[in-house]
């Protein structure tokens, strides 16, 4: 029952986030631009299989679309965030967002300090990383580098490096949640892009019908507001980041126990050491089995007592030995 509970959870999260922006897409596509593109046969022209022939072709492209842009996830976030774009454009733009920090920072100082309304502030804050040494060179990138260091933060519990270990033991609500709450983002995402590629296929044809004697009116309708709401799609990703990280908050505030329970661990009875066990967990996850790590790891380890054949068989052997 867990099994089809998952599996059709991310089907449905598959379909919102990039089967329906790739058939929007395709729709707008084959409604506004196609007509433009004067001179050119795209298949067989009685009625009944030229019919079945354009479901097909629309149902390949929708379906190709959508996948391709869902395992490339990564690499669109990756770029958006910053981390693979050049290099003197990342810097000019990590210098922008920086100066914005500072600014942000230095307010709600002040805000605090004379009593003002500093609630708006923090939530412009929380939206950017705690060090600026980690500041990205993207809101988007801050959005997400700021959920990412909640855990790390708060508690020396690093989240990316023990992402599944925390599903893993998580409750269902709270895992349902963070898994929704990312595909608001993906969803976000995953239209700036069809959008881009849909601006670019218009302008395309529109030049092409302008050479060929036409005027393409539809077609540069097309890639006009492809282009307009390209950065309203991206405001809109960069927002729902924010409720992502209240998911992944709730995330780490309710799933540390279980997780320690998961690991074989208890919790210590105060957060300083709190943090530096998981810290040392992290360590000995990402670094190898230190004996700096060892050593405080075993003070909090939980020993499984052992079950009635194990008590048999240590028996036996000691019997055996006498």
């Amino acid at each position: 029952m867990n099994l089809i509970k998952d599996v059709s959870g991310g089907l449905a999260r598959f379909v919102v986030a990039w089967l329906v922006p790739s058939a929007t897409a395709v729709a707008v596509f084959v409604v506004a631009v196609m007509p433009d593109l004067h001179g050119i046969s795209f298949g067989r022209h009685d009625s009944d299989a030229a019919g079945l022939q354009a479901v097909g072709l629309f149902s390949v492209a929708v379906l190709v679309l959508s996948v391709f842009f869902a395992y490339t996830a990564l690499p669109i976030y990756r770029w958006l965030e910053g981390y693979t774009m050049p290099g003197p454009l990342a810097r000019a733009l990590t210098k922008r967002r920086l100066r914005e920090w500072y600014r942000l920072q230095a307010l709600y100082d002040n805000q605090r300090r004379t009593g003002s309304d500093w609630y708006v502030t923090l939530e412009r804050l929380a939206a950017y990383p705690a060090s600026p040494s980690e500041v990205m060179p993207t809101r988007l990138g801050n959005a997400l580098r700021a959920m990412e260091g909640y855990g790390e933060n708060r508690f020396g519990l690093d989240s990316q490096s023990l992402w599944y270990e925390l599903l893993g033991t998580a409750s269902d609500r709270v895992r349902r949640d963070a898994e929704d709450a990312r595909a608001g983002v993906d969803f976000f995402i995953s239209a700036m892009v069809h959008l881009a590629l849909l601006g670019m296929a218009a302008g395309g044809v529109a030049l092409w019908s302008l050479a060929d004697g036409a005027l393409p009116a539809s077609s540069t309708i097309v890639a006009f507001v492809s282009v307009t709401l390209i950065p309203l799609t991206y405001n809109q990703a960069v927002g729902n980041v924010g409720e992502w990280r209240l998911a992944i908050r709730a995330l780490v505030n309710t799933g540390r126990v279980p997780l320690a329970d998961g690991l074989g661990l208890r919790l210590p009875n105060t957060f300083e050491e709190e943090r530096e066990l998981w810290t040392s967990y992290v360590g000995l996850v990402a670094h190898g089995p230190h004996d700096v790590y060892l050593r405080f790891l075993n003070r909090y380890r939980v020993l499984k007592p052992p079950d009635d054949s194990d008590a048999a068989s240590t028996q036996q052997a000691a019997t055996a030995r006498g």
